[in-house]
């Protein structure tokens, strides 16, 4: 296997292909909604949830910078929801990788009966219980019940596809790359994010218009999109923890019979995100007729662009993937898109 040094420059090249042609937009929100991150939830509300080391490098993930990026036009009111979720996100799914599966299964009922109401949580044992009842009630002055119901549904998919990728964990097995994209399709939780698109755009799209077959599938090219990004971008991190199973760069290369570098494997991922975006950009291009909705649909799916390259924008300052010395500093760093 590569050095480090080897293996970070390979990443750095690799993600360096990955472009899109839409723009990352940063919400001028992004450094006040850090302070606040870092202040009043990882000091405040859950000091203790994790070590205080953990809790440093929650900070270094900037998950206030990933939230800006990825909903540029939301008000401090809309960001202060948005924030958390980006957050609990990164909590949850440190919490419970590699978890067996009843104690997941458990987690799952008990975060979606918090979600949706069902559950009080202060009758819950769960470390993060508050944050989801405080997710509840910021969510539903912005979206409408049918709407937030999506949200959890996409949530719910998310905890079983955990439990999926840790059975493989368990059995230090990689799945096939088709299974594997299905599976990070759902684990990387992208889908929940994209659900709340909707809070910028004070508007919730009918069940009609997220029924559309069209729309689907954008919002299934998005996620894949971002999980190719991620996987190509968390490689070093996973190889260094030899949590690589899921990956789907080393999912690659272990089909391929171990007959190609992780340099060719990188580049077939690369082709995958770059079928995928091609599509999502045709399908852009040429949407059905959503009638009195065509605007918002738009919009929404310019949320889900803004994302894609928000999620590229942000790799240059978050901690969570790189090395401390190839960070940028949000306030003086550039990013290229």
């Amino acid at each position: 296997m590569s050095s480090d040094t080897e293996l970070n420059e390979l990443v750095t090249a690799a993600l360096d292909r990955l472009r899109y042609p839409f723009p990352a937009m940063l919400n001028p929100l992004a450094e006040a909604m850090q302070r606040h991150t870092d202040q009043v939830l990882i000091d405040g509300e859950l000091a203790g949830v994790v070590n205080r080391q953990i809790a440093e490098e929650y900070k270094a993930t900037k998950t206030a910078y990933m939230t800006g990026y990825w909903y540029p036009t939301a008000t401090r009111e809309q960001m202060e929801p948005l924030c958390r979720f980006m957050l609990w996100s990164m909590y949850n799914d440190d919490l419970y990788e590699g978890a067996p599966a009843e104690t997941l299964t458990h987690a799952r009922e008990a975060s979606l009966a918090i979600l949706r109401g069902e559950c009080d949580a202060q009758d819950s044992e769960l470390p993060l219980r508050h944050q989801l009842a405080a997710m509840r009630a910021e969510f539903l002055k912005f979206l409408p019940p049918a709407a937030l119901e999506r949200w959890v549904a996409h949530l719910g998919q998310y905890f079983t596809a955990v439990i999926t990728e840790n059975e493989y964990r368990a059995q230090r097995r990689y799945p096939h790359p088709q299974d594997a994209v299905l599976i990070r399709e759902h684990s990387l939780m992208v889908h929940a994010f994209i659900d709340v698109i909707e809070v910028p755009m004070q508007a919730a799209l009918p069940d009609l218009v997220h029924q559309n077959p069209v729309l689907q599938r954008l919002e299934s090219l998005a996620v894949r999109i971002v999980a190719y990004f991620n996987d190509v971008q968390s490689l070093l991190k996973d190889i260094n923890t030899k949590d690589d199973y899921l990956n789907l760069v080393r999912g690659a290369q272990h089909y391929a019979g171990e007959n190609i570098s992780l340099e060719q494997a990188c580049a077939v991922v690369r082709g995958w995100h770059d079928r995928d975006l091609n599509e999502f950009n045709q399908l852009r291009a040429d949407l059905p007729d959503f009638g009195k909705w065509q605007t918002a649909t738009a919009a929404y799916i310019d949320g889900m662009a803004f994302q894609m390259a928000g999620w590229r924008a942000v790799h240059a300052i978050t901690g969570r993937y790189r090395p401390a010395s190839t960070r940028v500093d949000p306030h003086t760093g550039g990013v290229s898109i």
